[in-house]
């Protein structure tokens, strides 16, 4: 059975002193359409979504834009390695939806995570 799926707490987040990273302030969460719940836990360091910097222009920086609560939720699922990558990424492209990413944007983001995880 499917679920309107949406984000669960909010995202505080503080930027580190290297200057890439953030510290979780609270736990945040994503419950997606299968049900299932993606618990972010509070202090954890994320460091957004990993656009090269040439594509900022378009896309935007790691931590700026509608689609930074769903890099938040990437991030986790991707380093803990506990479900399988491409559901992992089509979480990010429904969280992204979510949070009103536009069509073009979301499948240009969803498209690069894919086509990175295929060469890490």
């Amino acid at each position: 059975m499917k679920t309107i799926p949406y984000f669960t707490g909010c995202l505080v987040l503080q930027p580190l002193p290297n200057g890439k990273d953030w510290k979780l302030m609270e736990t945040f969460g994503f419950m997606t359409e299968e049900g299932k719940h993606v618990v972010v836990p509070e202090n954890y360091i994320v460091d957004g979504a990993s656009i090269p910097r040439p594509f900022w222009r378009l896309i935007g920086s790691p931590m700026t834009g509608k689609y930074r609560r769903a890099s938040v939720v990437h991030d986790y699922l991707c380093r803990e390695n506990t479900t399988p990558r491409a559901w992992t990424d089509k979480v990010f492209l429904s969280a992204m939806k979510v949070d009103g990413v536009p069509l073009w944007k979301r499948r240009a983001m969803y498209w690069a995570v894919r086509a990175a995880s295929f060469f890490s």
